[in-house]
């Protein structure tokens, strides 16, 4: 049996001009193969896309219990999953998924660069020569075995307003443009994947062609009426700075992987934190320095030297990333330069070999300085004489016990 789908949406409004949206569904009883393509919209040649690889994902991981990767949103979408697929709680693949996780990824964003090595079948691309053929092959299984394509297929109005509301939302987007031209050189191409149901934002980047193809995963920033959105607001400009920054700078990281790991001793005074956000490594710790350092020069272009630091630059240093005031400083050096990035970027990773180990107790002061609860802007308890009781919630789960000891007592002593 062969279906085949292709809708396209012009003249309804200025909005809807220029989206293609495509679905396209082959079924071959004999290999029982499945063949799909999902909608996108093209905003500064960055595809905005739904991608039934991700969906089919996050809906076995749906209907496994207390599954981490979902995100919380309560989405209509969701439900209609839930209903759809529940037939399919005791198949092969959902009762093997955890196992097969567990034993294929070593990280968060492995399963995302596992699935774009995937056609949207779930026939890897390449085979993996390892688990996770067998993982795939066990997805593919159960697309066929549900009937995938028929739950894809009528969702598709769905889709449609995600991506309509992207192009409306998004209609002066510019980013590709502004980090391409901040790095000096553009990638092969840029995607955008609205991560629906998943947890997390990430960026990975594809080897194409002595080049890259740059993928970011980015899950929504808030719900209106049952349905996602992906808001138009700087954390989602830093979001999406983040994620696609990550392309061009790990590369270079792992490039200059010697020189880095000189610098390591850098790595124990920050560990505590590191860790606590997923980022075990040294190694690790400096391409996310290295990131959010750009994501902040960028702010400052798009908002402004204030908005960046009140916006950007305090709130990762509050998350103790001490060493970027010298990547900072590296970096205002290199936009005066007529070069690239990649060329600069020794001058930049020897911003390391500025800081001395007697600068890092100062450091760490600023850090505790931000994260201070302000006890002054804490209403006094008698300052509401007209309410009888007063819930107050606080954080519990602090993993520095210094810092919860102190919003207590902040608490306990504004009465």
């Amino acid at each position: 049996m062969n279906i085949v789908m292709k809708r396209k949406i012009v003249n309804r409004t200025k909005m809807v001009r220029g989206i293609i949206f495509q679905l396209h569904f082959t079924m071959q009883a004999q290999s029982e193969t499945i063949s799909i393509e999902s909608g996108s919209v093209q905003l500064d040649e960055v595809n905005f896309q739904i991608d039934p690889r991700f969906e089919l994902y996050n809906i076995v991981g749906l209907l496994i219990q207390d599954w981490p990767f979902s995100n919380g949103f309560d989405i209509r979408y969701k439900k209609e999953a839930q209903a759809y697929f529940s037939k399919y709680t005791s198949h092969p693949t959902v009762t093997n998924f955890k196992t097969f996780w567990m034993k294929s990824f070593n990280s968060i964003d492995a399963p995302v660069e596992f699935l774009l090595e995937c056609e949207n079948t779930m026939i890897p691309k390449i085979p993996f020569n390892d688990i996770r053929d067998t993982l795939a092959e066990s997805l593919h299984q159960f697309m066929v075995d549900s009937e995938f394509e028929s739950f894809f297929r009528s969702q598709s109005g769905f889709y449609e307003t995600i991506l309509l509301t992207i192009k409306y939302n998004f209609s002066d987007f510019e980013e590709r443009s502004r980090i391409a031209d901040y790095y000096g050189y553009e990638l092969n191409s840029y995607t955008c994947i609205l991560n629906i149901l998943g947890r997390g934002n990430f960026g990975v980047r594809i080897s194409q062609n002595n080049n890259y193809d740059s993928y970011i995963c980015l899950q929504p920033t808030d719900v209106t009426g049952s349905m996602p959105v992906w808001e138009n607001s700087s954390r989602m400009y830093n979001l999406i700075w983040h994620e696609l920054s990550h392309a061009y700078i790990n590369p270079l990281v792992d490039k200059y992987a010697d020189i880095v790991d000189t610098y390591s001793y850098l790595y124990e005074p920050i560990q505590s934190s590191m860790s606590a956000q997923a980022y075990q490594s040294w190694n690790t710790a400096v391409k996310e320095h290295m990131v959010r350092a750009v994501s902040t020069r960028l702010a400052a272009q798009k908002y402004g030297e204030d908005a960046a630091y009140l916006n950007h630059q305090r709130k990762e240093i509050g998350g103790r990333f001490i060493y970027i005031f010298n990547i900072l400083e590296e970096l205002e050096e290199y936009e005066k330069q007529d070069v690239d990035f990649i060329s600069y970027f020794p001058e930049i990773l020897n911003s390391f070999n500025n800081i001395d180990t007697f600068d890092i107790d100062p450091l760490n002061q600023i850090v505790s300085k931000i994260r201070e609860p302000k006890i002054n802007a804490i209403p006094l308890l008698n300052s509401y004489p007209e309410y009888d009781e007063i819930a107050i919630v606080y954080p519990t789960n602090i993993p520095e016990k210094e810092l919860e000891k102190n919003c207590l007592k902040a608490l306990r002593t504004s009465g």
